[in-house]
């Protein structure tokens, strides 16, 4: 029962990855009566991320209700944008209104699968750290529960 934000983190990580570093988020949390769950199932979630000292507001959705599966993250820049669709392996980046890049890969594969195979590689090659390693987890862990702060305090909370 870990909620949306804690089952379906992996757009935090990715940007964590990517090199982006969360300064501050806003967030709400939402728990509708569809699934009947206790915990929520939908996030809306603004964060002022940095890149190379630029900060960059990015919006990030997270739903369990959708009955077509949605992962998606959008990042504003000043002279444009990037869309980046995690379940159609799509990206598209648009300079001053103007799509520049719409890119997809011919045959996606499901994050699932790919998630599956790193998994049974690294348990055949048996390093375990290479899947997650402690300050990954730790660093996403933290924009979690300042996503929590935020959304119990109704105000954009500082990620340490």
């Amino acid at each position: 029962g870990g909620g949306v934000v804690r089952e379906l983190c992996h757009e935090f990580d990715y940007l964590l990855f990517l090199g982006f570093k969360f300064k501050s988020v806003f967030a709400k949390l939402q728990k509708s009566d569809w699934l009947n769950l206790d915990v929520e199932d939908s996030a809306q979630v603004q964060a002022d991320i940095c890149l190379d000292d630029q900060l960059i507001p990015a919006f990030i959705e997270l739903d369990m209700l959708s009955d077509k599966a949605f992962r998606r993250c959008r990042l504003e820049f000043q002279n444009g944008r990037v869309l980046v669709n995690f379940i159609e392996s799509t990206i598209e980046i648009e300079e001053f209104g103007q799509k520049i890049i719409n890119d997809r890969v011919d045959e996606p594969v499901p994050a699932l699968d790919l998630q599956l195979k790193e998994l049974i590689k690294v348990a055949e090659q048996g390093d375990t750290m290479k899947a997650c390693d402690l300050e990954g987890g730790a660093a996403v862990m933290r924009v979690i529960h300042a996503v929590e702060m935020s959304n119990e305090s109704n105000i954009r909370v500082k990620v340490d």
